[in-house]
């Protein structure tokens, strides 16, 4: 699979993710959420592709080493990459967190799943697709790297979960939110543009990039477990009233995508690269997948926590950071008072 044959798939998978998101969500957060998804990643992949993004990045910090490729199919895949990986942390950490007692329906939590989907979906993307060649980095991120597989780049994981983070923050505290209606929520943007500044105003530091991302991250996991600031979604109209087999068709859309990524990515490992080695990077997601598919047994979730734990292998520990999350808020979402989750309110 080369890299045009990769924009296909993408591409094919954003129409179903579309589809999927027009009869869930509605006309309005459906057309907002992808067009300033295509706004955000062309105002962040512009610039890295086109011109020195910051001065500490001095330009692209990754490169297409495929000469036969055009430009600008490497530029629309990872545009449409940016948008694909959005509505799917959205969605599945929406899911994840309607299993989680008090905390279903709140913005915060769903925030911060939603980041770590972003990263799973990094650590098993970056990771196979470096050993495909479809690009390189230019420079080698070694923290963590006992615990990851295939040379995967961690500074890649962690831009991915705050990229995902800062965007979708914005459109939730402004679509989603009961601020939707407010005349001055156009302030949320700040939260988006303070990474940016963050970086281009750095001067070639890296201090102002990690001390917002460590204030950002620490108001996230503060506000997760404090503030219980509920998505307020319209009422969806659409003239005719789906079915019950028809909505399990649209739900089945997603989960189509879902799984066409990882069956891809587990087929390049283990039948193109032949490294089963590179398959472990897919694990932390497809674990994100279980924990959102409510028919997943709790005990199966624990048992398998606790196998992690007893093998000890630090490969495994990306793995366990999303189940003792989950276990975490799990139990305390136990222990508060339940609460009614989403609120639809009318146009």
């Amino acid at each position: 699979m080369n890299t045009t044959s990769l924009l296909a798939v993408v591409l094919i998978s954003l129409v179903l993710l579309i589809t999927h998101a027009y009869y869930r969500r509605g006309f309005r957060l459906t057309f907002n959420f992808f067009l300033f998804g295509v706004i955000a990643a062309l105002r962040k992949e512009i610039g890295t592709f086109f011109g020195s993004e910051s001065i500490m990045l001095k330009g692209s910090p990754f490169f297409f080493p495929r000469a036969d490729v055009p430009f600008f199919i490497s530029f629309l895949t990872v545009i449409f990459g940016w948008i694909f990986t959005f509505y799917i942390a959205w969605t599945i950490a929406e899911k994840i967190t309607d299993r989680l007692g008090s905390f279903r329906g709140k913005i915060f939590p769903t925030l911060l799943f939603a980041g770590l989907v972003a990263a799973s979906i990094s650590y098993a993307v970056e990771t196979i697709g470096v050993n495909m060649g479809w690009w390189r980095w230019k420079f080698h991120d070694g923290r963590f790297s006992v615990f990851l597989v295939g040379d995967a780049h961690f500074f890649a994981m962690q831009a991915w979960f705050f990229f995902a983070v800062h965007f979708l923050a914005v459109y939730f505290l402004i679509e989603c939110s009961k601020f939707r209606k407010s005349g001055w929520k156009a302030v949320f943007f700040l939260i988006y543009f303070l990474r940016t500044w963050s970086i281009v105003f750095s001067g070639g530091s890296d201090f102002p990039r990690i001390a917002e991302e460590l204030v950002i991250l620490g108001l996230l996991i503060a506000l997760s477990f404090s503030l219980p600031l509920k998505f307020e979604f319209p009422v969806v109209k659409l003239r005719n009233k789906p079915s019950i087999s028809r909505s399990r068709f649209i739900e089945g859309l997603f989960y189509l995508v879902v799984f066409n990524l990882v069956s891809v990515l587990i087929f390049l490992s283990l039948i193109k690269l032949k490294k089963p080695v590179l398959a472990v990077s897919v694990l932390p997601f497809l674990v994100m997948i279980m924990l959102a598919i409510r028919k997943v047994n709790l005990y199966w979730i624990i048992a398998l926590f606790l196998f992690i734990l007893i093998s000890a292998k630090p490969t495994m520990m990306p793995v366990a950071l999303p189940l003792t999350l989950f276990l975490i808020f799990k139990l305390l979402g136990r222990s508060q008072k339940p609460t009614l989750g989403v609120k639809l309110i009318h146009e």
